[in-house]
């Protein structure tokens, strides 16, 4: 794009001075239209366009030297659609006469109005000004002047600076994006290098791809330095709003002042005394760029008292999405190969994606692409977050790893405003080691991979009961019923500590070491979690370790220390438990079928007794039949 305003500014700048030429060096004598076809034939020798000059060119000597071209159309590229590249509507200069003959140039009126630039790129990748910037290159090379020469002065005021209606249009059917900047209005008074002033800039962009409409109101206090080289914008004041699809119903509205010190020969940009105002933002800071122009290199300090991104959030909606393309994404992150960026960052309350932080600290730092987010502090839900996050955008998609410690979080309220539900309650620590790449949901649930450790103390899961579970497993005890249907959704097990660790590989979460306590029960569990299909496969095996007397149940004492398993599976957002009492059930079934043997043995020896008498009787019998 550099080199585009580069060529778009060199075409402006050749017709002026085409115009000041003309008024420079024609006389009385000489109508400048006898020269128009010259003109026509090298802008064709030069560039291979079609230039048109439709209005005769109006030309004064006296009190005012000025002149004014009118209907002015540059062709467009060879391949690219009919309608020019370039228009302008009318294009004018009046300047004085007298102060010329003392070297001074005072311009009265320096006019544009109408201009339409159509800039396009090809499904091929080409655009349709690379011809200019060719027949540019093949130019004679001028002898660049002596740099260690002192850059001369300009004696040169212009009264006034009007820009009115100018047009961009930008389509390119190689990203399928299109981009309008319409109008563009600008207005310069009383313009005199090294005296502050007055600026006005007014602009709208409409784009797709993007989806937006963004409109720019910009008041300043311009200071040029009489070389050229150096800009200053004191009192800057812009107000920004913006709609899109991307973006909230009644779209945003931002301010920002700042002032800006430009340093066009060393590549050096400052904006200081930078602040920022709009929905839930409010903050200061500064900011300095350098080397833009082969390797940039960005400095940042931004202290934000509120910032919450869910007011620059479009509202949910429950419209289905759309069905994935074989269209590539592209990387938004892209960016971070061709600038070397730090930066510090300090946010008081910050919300994004309903998630609430505060006291926030973090310094970034990218170079080559490779961005680090280290060290990396907030509190959030009454605990402390630290850790780190790396971004390595050299790669497509992107790679990012995680690794962060949250100690004394209430994770109740996390998963609410996370997930939107509290399935677990209580107050621990997490440690997490993650790495995932790309940045869209379902690439993300299919490339995350790493370790996660939690404990949590004083807590419940919410959903399912474990102590009615005990209770069902008592009645089966006393084999009242062998139902064993899935158990209530509703109610909660409280414990006193919960912790485990995780292994996730290509979005496949294993547990084989979960551990609860509680006064009545002891928990432990193992299985798995497919985030790529959402599916949740588990199995908990509760131990009776007190007794259900007081809990509002039957004393269940025989119930110690035999497992219960109750098997968790479905979608996160909609489990079923179902409990397994076979494990009870067979050794009790046993035990009956022994009480049932021993009472039929019970029998048989009582109806023996009736017949042949006691055991005792029947020995001596015997004893006196064998004659001892």
């Amino acid at each position: 794009m550099r080199t585009l305003f580069k060529t778009l500014f060199g075409l402006i700048a050749t017709l002026l001075t085409i115009i000041l030429i003309a008024l420079l060096t024609l006389s009385w004598w000489f109508d400048p239209n006898d020269y128009k076809q010259d003109l026509i034939n090298q802008v064709k020798q030069h560039t291979g366009r079609d230039l048109v000059i439709e209005q005769p060119i109006e030309f004064t000597l006296y009190p005012w030297l000025g002149a004014q071209i009118s209907g002015v159309r540059l062709s467009n590229a060879p391949g690219f659609a009919n309608e020019p590249f370039a228009e302008i509507q009318q294009l004018g200069i009046q300047l004085k006469l007298l102060p010329l003959l003392s070297r001074q140039i005072e311009i009265d009126t320096l006019r544009l109005h109408g201009l339409q630039l159509h800039l396009a790129r090809n499904a091929q990748g080409n655009t349709n000004w690379e011809d200019l910037t060719q027949n540019m290159a093949t130019e004679p090379e001028v002898t660049p002047p002596d740099t260690a020469q002192t850059p001369s002065r300009l004696n040169l005021s212009i009264q006034r600076i009007d820009v009115q209606g100018a047009r961009v249009d930008w389509q390119d059917q190689l990203q399928g994006q299109t981009f309008q900047l319409n109008p563009f209005n600008l207005n310069i008074e009383d313009f005199n290098p090294g005296t502050p002033t007055p600026v006005q800039m007014n602009l709208q962009l409409r784009g797709t791809q993007p989806d937006i409409t963004l409109q720019l109101q910009l008041d300043t206090q311009l200071t040029l330095s009489d070389t050229l080289q150096h800009i200053t914008l004191s009192n800057l004041l812009a107000n920004i709003t913006a709609q899109g699809a991307a973006l909230p119903a009644d779209g945003i509205s931002l301010t920002l002042s700042s002032s800006l010190a430009l340093d066009l020969p060393q590549q050096h940009l400052d904006l200081t005394n930078l602040t920022l105002s709009g929905p839930q933002l409010n903050g200061h800071g500064s900011l300095t760029l350098q080397n833009w122009a082969t390797h940039p290199q960005l400095d940042a300090k931004l202290s934000l008292k509120q910032l919450n991104l869910d007011d620059y959030l479009p509202a949910a909606t429950t419209e289905a999405e759309p069905e994935p393309t074989n269209t590539k994404p592209g990387n938004p992150l892209q960016i971070l190969n061709n600038i070397d960026l730090q930066a510090e960052l300090q946010i008081g309350q910050f919300q994004a994606s309903q998630i609430k932080l505060s006291d926030i600290q973090l310094t970034l730092h990218n170079q080559q692409g490779q961005l680090t987010l280290q060290p990396l502090q907030a509190s959030l839900y009454q605990g402390k977050l630290t850790g780190s996050v790396q971004v390595d955008a050299r790669r497509h998609p992107v790679s990012i790893q995680v690794q962060n410690t949250l100690r004394g979080i209430q994770v109740g309220p996390l998963l609410r405003d996370l997930a939107e539900q509290e399935r677990i309650l209580g107050q621990g620590d997490l440690t997490l080691d993650l790495k995932f790449t790309g940045l869209s949901a379902d690439t993300i649930r299919r490339s995350l991979s790493g370790q996660a450790d939690f404990h949590l103390t004083d807590g419940a899961y919410q959903g399912i009961n474990l102590t009615d579970i005990v209770r069902q497993a008592s009645e089966l005890f006393n084999l009242n019923t062998g139902d064993t249907a899935s158990a209530s959704s509703n109610g909660r097990t409280d414990f006193a500590m919960l912790k485990g660790s995780a292994t996730i590989q290509q979005g496949q979460v294993q547990n084989r070491d979960l551990q609860v306590q509680s006064p009545l029960l002891r928990i432990s569990g193992s299985g798995s979690i497919d985030l790529v299909q959402d599916q949740v496969d588990y199995v908990v095996t509760t131990k009776l370790v007190g007794s259900l007397t007081g809990q509002g149940g039957k004393t269940a004492n025989q119930l110690r220390g035999i497992p219960i398993p109750v098997r968790i599976t479905g979608p996160l957002n909609g489990l079923s438990y179902r409990p397994d009492f076979s494990g009870i059930l067979k050794p009790k079934i046993q035990e009956q079928k022994q009480k049932i043997l021993q009472q039929v043995e019970d029998k048989v020896k009582q109806k023996a007794t009736e017949l042949l008498g006691s055991p005792k009787d029947i020995g001596n019998a015997l004893k006196g039949l064998l004659g001892r």
